[in-house]
């Protein structure tokens, strides 16, 4: 995007020396001279569709809508299906409409409401059936690698079709998720929105902020110094946290410091934020776990003090989590609030607390950087292997370019439009949005987190959140065999899949 502006600068900068020129004596054959350029570059200008006609072919493409975990990103992917007005929605019936007329093919969105517990069975039936239905598949992340697990899905490292070299594919994640070199069965890029949509963001009150530092954007410059971190949180939620019945109880009802309602989705974030190394590769691409070290220790224990921390809000009285979280924000009761992503941005414009978004803190002050968390029902690519062979290259070409114009045409619109103008309170927010984006960090973890029976996130770091214990020594060691043989379980899978031909 950046290289795209300053070309732009440029050409804008070129015009202008262009037309200066013009007022000299020179004027005539300067004008002949560009508009002869301009013609001539006109007449060569690429075409990426040129010779591609598939002459009305179908791609089918079952996306996810169902609202039970706040993170599908349909509205970015298939839209309403017609123009309405809104920028974003028709900037997808643009983007969907010039694919199809280059290609010459016809999208046909179904939207599905499987939720995480739905998924699996109903892959089977589609694979039993043994019915070329669909040939895209959206869904949750943790869902969609297991079914890769069990050779559900066409192995995305065969096409040559992706650019996988292009900013708009999320190579490094989807890399992160192979467990064996060859074996790649998810997607993850601008066309599959919800890599960005659903990545955890942590709200916070800014009126509270000015209240308490005389400065609405004190923490604004904490962040974007680099320096928001564990600590700079429990203080700020322990100076700006109100026991508003005075009752010594803190409690709903209260200006509470941290709305974190539950150790397992809430936390996950803050984990994955302490940025713990999970696993390392050698150099032929085999895996193995590599977090049995100090700064585990430390993430346990810093964890804990935010979790367990008396002004923190570990449990919600009300219709929905995220609901719940968004009146509580909304009426000024937290600080902090924990477990909401990105999207959510869209659904505080009518607040009359004014908030304030931040990445998840650092660590410490040693941390390097920030690291933003996607969740374990992040919905993310793939084709199922009831898809026919010879349709591959037609199905990959089609995402290819759904996800180039998903670059140009919709995630500008949403992020630079809609999310940083319509719904931002201030260029600072701007600037915060720009932190998170770059800040979302490899997905591992979360997607296998299920696979591998809930090792290691669950098994070694939010169980002992859970337990309010830092005792991670004895849990690494009491749990290392089993997830062990499970990731063991997992390379012998995808060599399976890879002898089969798949």
């Amino acid at each position: 995007m950046k290289n795209k502006i300053a070309l732009f600068l440029a050409l804008v900068l070129s015009l202008s020396t262009a037309a200066m020129t013009a007022c000299g004596d020179t004027a005539e054959e300067t004008t002949a001279d560009t508009s002869t350029e301009t013609v001539e570059a006109a007449e060569t200008e690429y075409d990426p569709y040129a010779g591609y006609d598939y002459q009305g072919k179908a791609l089918r493409i079952y996306s996810s809508a169902d609202e039970f975990d706040s993170t599908n990103a349909h509205f970015l992917i298939g839209g309403t299906g017609e123009t309405n007005g809104e920028i974003v929605n028709d900037a997808v019936y643009a983007r969907n409409i010039k694919v199809e007329e280059g290609l010459k093919v016809k999208l046909e969105y179904t939207t599905c409401d499987w939720t995480y517990s739905d998924i699996a069975a109903g892959i089977d039936q589609l694979i039993m059936a043994g019915d070329s239905v669909y040939d895209v598949v959206i869904n949750d992340i943790f869902r969609l690698v297991e079914a890769g697990i069990k050779g559900q899905l066409h192995n995305v490292a065969k096409t040559d079709k992706l650019n996988l070299d292009a900013s708009y594919w999320y190579t490094e994640a989807m890399e992160d998720l192979v467990m064996v070199p060859g074996a790649m069965y998810i997607m993850m890029s601008d066309y599959f929105a919800d890599s960005l949509a659903s990545a955890h963001v942590l709200y916070y009150n800014k009126d509270v902020i000015l209240n308490n530092y005389g400065d609405a954007n004190y923490l604004h410059n904490i962040i974007t110094e680099g320096d928001f971190t564990q600590d700079v949180m429990v203080s700020i939620m322990e100076t700006c946290s109100v026991d508003l019945d005075g009752d010594g109880v803190w409690e709903q009802g209260d200006l509470m410091g941290y709305i974190v309602p539950g150790y397992w989705g809430p936390m996950m974030p803050v984990v994955t934020g302490f940025d713990v190394q999970y696993i390392e590769r050698d150099e032929n691409g085999n895996v193995s776990f590599n977090f049995n070290n100090e700064r585990s220790v430390e993430v346990i224990t810093a964890c804990n003090e935010l979790f367990h921390h008396e002004r923190s809000l570990r449990s919600l009285d009300g219709d929905t989590l995220q609901g719940t979280i968004h009146t509580l924000m909304a009426n000024g009761q937290g600080v902090f609030a924990g477990y909401l992503r990105l999207s959510d941005f869209g659904k505080m414009r009518d607040y009359e607390t004014t908030i304030g978004l931040a990445p998840y803190p650092k660590l410490n002050e040693a941390q390097a950087s920030y690291v933003s968390s996607l969740h374990d029902t992040s919905e993310v690519g793939s084709v199922l292997l009831t898809t026919p062979v010879g349709d591959l290259d037609f199905v990959f070409t089609c995402l290819e370019f759904l996800t180039m114009e998903a670059s140009e045409m919709v995630i500008p619109v949403w992020f630079e439009e809609a999310l940083k103008v319509k719904y931002s309170s201030g260029a600072e927010d701007a600037v915060v949005l720009d932190i998170i984006r770059e800040s979302i960090d490899k997905p591992f973890a979360l997607a296998y987190q299920s696979a591998l029976g809930g090792y290691p996130l669950p098994a070694c770091f939010l169980n002992l959140i859970n337990a309010n214990s830092n005792d991670f020594a004895s849990n690494y060691q009491s749990t290392k065999a089993a997830g062990e043989a499970a990731l063991a379980s997992v390379v012998e899978a995808y060599k399976s899949n890879l002898e089969n031909g798949n």
